[in-house]
């Protein structure tokens, strides 16, 4: 089997996807309201890691209204203009679509995500996130064939071959079968159950989300201010976030993400040709901040919810203007000392005149 990591696959579930859906290109929704349903549906994979959490998230089974298309190269943050922090979540998108292809790729299972070239999988993932380094992804799982595509012979410069190594709490695990060969990769673990393939560098990435589909270690449980977070802010089809009492030391600073690779689930080192970290100054020693995008129609609705002790310390006419945009109105609702939450709403011809998209 040829494991080569196939790049086109990579920019589809990331940059294009991105370009296209972010500009509501859509292929036909009958009610056209794709948001969220009042509760994120993800927060069960969201374990604490160093004391802190971190996480992006995309429904792609919701994205698959939108039509992707072929942006030819792939796009990029700077293409939408994603440098302003309205638009911050759709770096999760980033974030998960090149992590998604390299990781998939080495694993021999790009074709988990469907995009416009199809798939010759039975199996099909919906929902992907990346949790603190470890890419989860929701759907309906063969096991028997993600065993066979698993273990069999591989093929390419970046080829392994895994082979079973556990079963523990309903999940298959596999691990590369020349571990000896001195090799780091961000694949180097992957557990499968009938509705989840989880894939990180160590066993513990895995573990501690396994834990946390089970009760354990969530951190919406261990922090009410990330909870609080993602209940004004995650409910969209592509989210993004983090959180710390100590500090948020953002997407790059996890240990056991990436393992020094371009793999895209570092944060900074993603391929995207751009950071996918907000830029907002107040949010910088303590606290976090959760962002969602959803669609509705010709309408792109963008919520960030942002606690820190630097919302007090600030000027509220300073954090006000940090989140202007030229293309639309924000508004800002600041809730105590420390909490606020802004929400925006794009046209969809706005944004297609900003990514040059022919949607």
């Amino acid at each position: 089997m040829d494991r080569t990591i196939d790049r086109r696959t990579m920019l589809q579930l990331g940059g294009a996807a991105t370009v296209a859906a972010i500009a509501g290109c859509s292929s036909g929704s009958d009610d056209g309201d794709s948001g969220g349903s009042g509760s994120t549906g993800y927060e069960q994979y969201l374990a604490v890691r160093n004391n802190q959490v971190s996480f992006a998230y995309a429904d792609f089974q919701a994205l698959q209204e939108f039509n992707t298309g072929d942006s030819g190269g792939g796009g990029s943050q700077g293409d939408l203009g994603l440098d302003e922090p309205m638009l911050a979540p759709v770096g999760g998108l980033l974030l998960i679509g090149f992590a998604a292809g390299f990781q998939l790729g080495a694993l021999g299972l790009s074709g988990l995500i469907q995009t416009e070239s199809g798939s010759e999988l039975s199996s099909q993932g919906n929902q992907i996130l990346l949790s603190n380094g470890a890419l989860v992804v929701v759907g309906d799982m063969d096991t028997d064939e993600i065993d066979s595509q698993l273990t069999s012979e591989s093929e390419g410069s970046f080829a392994t071959q895994y082979e079973q190594t556990d079963e523990s709490n309903g999940y298959t695990f596999y691990e590369p079968a020349n571990s000896d060969s001195g090799m780091t990769t961000s694949s180097g673990v992957a557990a499968v159950s009938g509705t989840e393939l989880l894939v990180a560098e160590s066993r513990e990435l895995v573990d501690a989300v396994i834990s946390a589909v089970g009760g354990d270690g969530r951190a919406v449980d261990e922090f009410d201010e990330f909870r609080w977070l993602l209940d004004n802010g995650g409910d969209g089809l592509v989210a993004l976030g983090g959180y710390g009492p100590d500090g948020f030391s953002g997407f790059g600073g996890q240990s056991g993400g990436s393992g020094g690779q371009n793999d895209g689930s570092g944060g900074q080192n993603d391929g995207s040709g751009g950071s996918s970290e907000t830029e907002l100054s107040f949010v910088q020693n303590s606290g976090g901040f959760v962002g969602s995008i959803s669609f509705d129609g010709e309408q792109v609705t963008s919520v960030i919810a942002a606690s820190s002790d630097g919302i007090a310390e600030t000027d509220q006419g300073q954090i006000e203007s940090e989140f202007q945009s030229d293309r639309t109105d924000v508004s800002v609702d600041f809730q105590g000392d420390n909490r606020l939450v802004a929400e925006a709403t794009y046209s969809r011809d706005v944004l297609e005149g900003s990514s040059g998209s022919d949607a």
